[in-house]
């Protein structure tokens, strides 16, 4: 999943920064959950 992210911060930055708010938001929702 990072080096997925690190493909995506080299091609894209606003895909990365898509991304990477996608990961925080899902991380949370895992926190919340267990």
């Amino acid at each position: 999943m990072f080096a997925d992210m690190q493909i995506c911060c080299g091609s894209r930055v606003i895909s990365c920064s898509f991304h990477s708010t996608l990961f925080v938001a899902m991380m949370i929702v895992v926190m919340c959950s267990s």
